[in-house]
């Protein structure tokens, strides 16, 4: 057990402090087959060393450092066993030498990864050579992360927002959520549903930040589209008294309202207090129908009203979840 304890607090220090290691009798160097690799292509490493001194029983150890911890080769624990073992002569001297190999999949993490080697005496585990690395990277290749860029509702795929709707003496809750997203040269298309449909109910488009409503799905029916871009939901850059129509069908209604920016405000929901919150009005029949929406930054939709001779009703939020 006392060799083991050595050899362990020996590898750990010339791994960790390689750079106050003397010069040694073995000049050591790691490379990969390739600096980046993606799903289904073969980590090989490779390692080219010489001995200017005498022979001696030697150990190869290698590792991959990946948030600050060593996962040494060839079973990627943090347990610390050689890769090789044997006895190195004198004036040995050898290139690229394969000592490892290693199929790459879709689970390991988009990420550059540090390989570290060093040599240690067998008998003694002192350290016989420089400290060696190599960085090589991994890419998935998978598609990127569609991000919206209205900072007034944030949008990816995952994101989810938990409401309560009260109207016509009902009281419903449920959760939106993005589960899809696409880009359409440059125009990000997100599909939001509820949790428990797997079709889309809202599709939202962002066009350089400007936020339509492509498609409205209510009750089975569409009120809203499909249509290109759609209609103009919240654009990138307000400002207090900016207006807009946007035009929705109801039952046997056409209805266009006129949307205006009221200005920024503080607003409490369930969810939270939201202090940067653009107000949005909507008034539509000649003031007979008017209504209300609140978004606040970095959340999204937090609150909206609506009232009308044949409507009335109210949404809050009540939970959301944007990610990490």
């Amino acid at each position: 057990m006392r060799g083991f304890a050595l050899a362990v607090v020996c590898v750990s220090v010339a791994f960790s402090f390689g750079q106050m290691v003397q010069a040694q009798p073995v000049d050591l160097s790691i490379s990969t087959s390739e600096e980046t690799y993606g799903p289904g292509d073969t980590l090989e490493v490779y390692v080219s060393l010489a001995n200017s001194g005498a022979g001696f029983d030697a150990e190869l150890y290698v590792a991959v450092e990946y948030f600050g911890t060593l996962l040494f080769l060839p079973s990627f624990t943090t347990d610390i066993v050689p890769l090789a073992s044997g006895y190195l002569p004198g004036g040995f001297d050898i290139s690229d030498l394969l000592v490892f190999s290693f199929p790459l999949d879709g689970g390991v993490p988009d990420d550059t990864y540090t390989l570290k080697a060093a040599i240690l005496s067998a008998s003694d585990y002192t350290i016989k050579s420089n400290i060696a690395q190599t960085d090589f990277t991994f890419e998935s290749g998978g598609p990127p992360v569609i991000e919206g860029r209205n900072d007034y509702l944030p949008l990816a795929v995952g994101y989810e927002w938990r409401y309560r709707a009260e109207g016509a003496g009902d009281v419903d809750e449920g959760t939106m959520w993005v589960y899809d997203a696409e880009d359409d040269a440059g125009v990000y298309i997100f599909y939001l549903t509820d949790e428990e449909d797997d079709d889309p109910q809202i599709v939202v488009a962002d066009d350089g930040g400007d936020i339509y409503l492509r498609q409205v799905i209510s009750d089975g029916d569409s009120v809203m589209g499909p249509e290109e871009p759609g209609q103009l939901l919240l654009p990138a850059d307000l400002e207090v008294g900016d207006e807009w129509t946007i035009t929705v069908d109801y039952e046997s209604f056409h209805i266009t309202a006129t949307v205006r920016a009221e200005g920024k405000e503080s607003k409490s929901v369930p969810a939270g207090d939201f202090d940067d919150c653009w107000h949005l009005s909507i008034s539509a029949l000649f003031g007979l129908l008017s209504g209300n929406m609140w978004f606040a930054k970095d959340v999204g939709l937090i609150a909206g009203d609506i009232s009308a001779p044949f409507l009335t009703g109210d949404v809050v939020l009540l939970d959301y979840e944007l990610g990490d």
